[in-house]
């Protein structure tokens, strides 16, 4: 991988955007369970709002996989603490991802329901 860091003492936050690889094709059957998972990470109220919006580590937030490029991106925004708030989601993702933390049935309706509200808004109507 590549790293780059622009530091800029003109500005008081931090900033970050960084992409892993991913699934690629929207027909894999992963596609949707990761639409899915960003989903339930990202939500307003859910597990990265209350522990880096929650307790100050950053204003915004972003995980969301790209099927057509075949990558998942991570981004934080105004931080004050980049770092801490990148580990912080770190730990979150691996604790979810290794059953750590319980994904309860309503997390997986109501991110099922935005990941499909999401991709119906995008297309167009005849």
């Amino acid at each position: 991988g590549e790293a780059r860091m622009l530091i800029m003492s003109s500005i008081e936050s931090s900033f970050l955007s960084c992409a892993c690889r991913g699934i690629q094709g929207f027909n894999h059957p992963d596609t949707a369970p990761l639409l899915v998972a960003c989903e339930v990470l990202t939500a307003i109220e859910g597990p990265m709002w209350n522990e880096i919006r929650g307790l100050g580590l950053a204003y915004t937030f972003s995980l969301h996989g790209d099927s057509e490029e075949g990558l998942v991106y991570f981004s934080l925004s105004r931080s004050n603490s980049l770092a801490t708030a990148y580990k912080v989601a770190g730990a979150l993702v691996r604790a979810y991802a290794e059953g750590e933390v319980e994904v309860t049935w309503e997390m997986v309706e109501n991110a099922v329901a935005s990941v499909v509200s999401s991709v119906v808004s995008r297309e167009q109507t005849v």
